[in-house]
């Protein structure tokens, strides 16, 4: 057992419920901010007996607290049946990446040293899906303790045996968000009487911040380069049966120029799109007319309800892996009725493409990049995503393949390579290495698809999916 495990199973063994039953402040604060951006599931580092993770489950969360205290978990679950206590560090529990879309962490990133607040950080941003928010509350330079007891690291002090203390000044807290956007920062009084200490008040800063996602695409290349995306789009369009006064959501709508193609089609409707890609929805957003609005949302987050006639999406589903959470929540989003209408690769696309990155990735030099690297794509076979469609209360529901196979330029193959097929796999790659990768994974394309004279060969696999509430 570390110092730091002894120190806590200790204290909660001596004085049991050490803050009382009341939250903190800020965990209201986290709340609204979880509300408002339709956060589900909340993890808690650090939950102790769950005061804060119990007023989280009660305000309609589905919350898991993490705690290294065996007593404290014995104390959270007589108190607080609702939360899933699970035991360990933070540090080394495993927890399933991306598999929150929101962590409350309530005074505990402050009790590392400098190495292990980055790997505490770190841990947060892989628990939270993309655009997943982190609610962090420190003690700040200004609390009174400040300065007591032998300094480890600069503003660090292990003010009792094996219990360091690290104090926040606002620039050092925002250093501990890379790979996050941070949305709001403030500081509060938090009021407390436990111990020997009796009432006193803790002077605390927070950031609540976005995880950045993985893959951010840039919205004017994307258009410069995706004309075989747009004929694949418009067909789907065409072939669409319209009144003109259907309510659409563009799922994954890029940078807008298929999704204005669905708007002219609803005069008397509406559309609105939605991408997780900052960069996209800000080439979308000059697009945007009366009846067509774009918003930054990842589509994970989906929670409408019976809001739309048509569900469309053209050339992004296959970057979703937990399809039966996508798609029970386009059943939910879709009026009674309302029909699903999507294309996206399937089996055997970028097939060229794939065996180029795959070799470069096995290269030596580019081996250590790639070790824990989780394949971005789920392009399944036809038969596979009917079931899943089913499964999740579809009817009259239709899943064909269309063969798209086509011929580029050069130019028009690393057009494609660029934005977006490539951007995936630059993200785990060092800075300084990153053009090199870029190029040889270019190289070995064009030499994995040449057919002479200056063309290039891709492999195609469109499924076209039409299925009904």
């Amino acid at each position: 057992m570390t110092a730091m495990n002894s120190y806590w199973q200790e204290r909660y063994l001596r004085n049991g419920r050490i803050w009382g039953d009341a939250s903190s402040p800020t965990a209201a604060l986290a709340a609204e901010l979880f509300q408002r951006q339709r956060v589900q599931r909340v993890l808690v580092p650090g939950a102790g007996y769950g005061r804060n993770a119990g007023f989280l489950a009660r305000a309609g969360f589905t919350v898991t607290g993490v705690e290294i205290s065996p007593e404290a978990i014995r104390l959270g679950q007589q108190d607080h049946p609702d939360v899933t206590f699970v035991e360990g560090s933070f540090l080394d529990t495993p927890l399933e990446p991306g598999s929150f879309d929101g962590v409350y962490c309530f005074n505990i990133l402050h009790l590392f040293r400098q190495a292990d607040r980055q790997r505490f950080m770190q841990r947060c941003r892989d628990c939270l899906r993309d655009g997943g928010l982190a609610f962090v509350v420190v003690f700040s330079d200004a609390e009174p303790s400040c300065g007591r007891g032998a300094q480890l690291e600069e503003n660090t002090f292990e003010s009792k045996p094996g219990r360091p203390v690290h104090y926040f000044t606002a620039a050092d807290l925002d250093g501990h968000f890379r790979g996050f956007e941070i949305l709001e920062r403030g500081r509060v009084e938090d009021p407390e009487d436990h111990d020997d200490q009796g009432p006193h008040v803790h002077r605390l800063r927070y950031v609540a911040a976005a995880r950045r996602p993985l893959h951010e695409f840039d919205g004017e290349r994307y258009r410069e380069a995706a004309s075989h995306q747009r004929e694949w789009g418009e067909r789907l369009i065409a072939a669409l049966e319209l009144q003109g006064d259907e309510t659409v959501l563009d799922l994954g709508c890029g940078d807008g120029t298929v999704t204005t193609r669905l708007a002219d089609r609803v005069p008397s409707g509406s559309v609105l799109g939605i991408d997780a890609s900052a960069g996209m929805i800000k080439a979308a957003l000059p697009l945007a007319r009366p009846n067509l609005r774009f918003a930054l949302q990842d589509i994970r987050t989906l929670d409408f309800r019976a809001e739309f006639d048509l569900i469309f999406s053209n050339s992004a589903l296959h970057w979703l892996k937990d399809q039966p959470r996508l798609l029970a929540a386009c059943h939910h989003a879709l009026k009674d009725g309302g029909r699903l209408y999507c294309g996206f690769p399937g089996a055997g696309s970028a097939a060229g493409f794939i065996r180029a990155v795959r070799k470069i990735m096995a290269a030596p030099e580019y081996q250590k990049f790639f070790v824990d690297f989780e394949w971005p794509w789920y392009m399944p076979e036809a038969g596979e995503y009917e079931a899943l469609l089913r499964q999740a209360g579809f009817r009259e529901v239709s899943v064909r393949v269309r063969i798209n196979d086509r011929s580029f330029s050069a130019a028009q193959f690393t057009g494609f390579i660029d934005q977006p097929a490539i951007v995936p796999f630059l993200t785990p790659v060092a800075e300084a290495d990153k053009k090199q990768f870029r190029d040889a994974v270019l190289r070995a394309a064009l030499e994995l698809t040449a057919l002479g004279e200056g063309e290039y060969f891709e492999a195609f696999r469109r499924l076209e999916v039409l299925a009904r509430k």
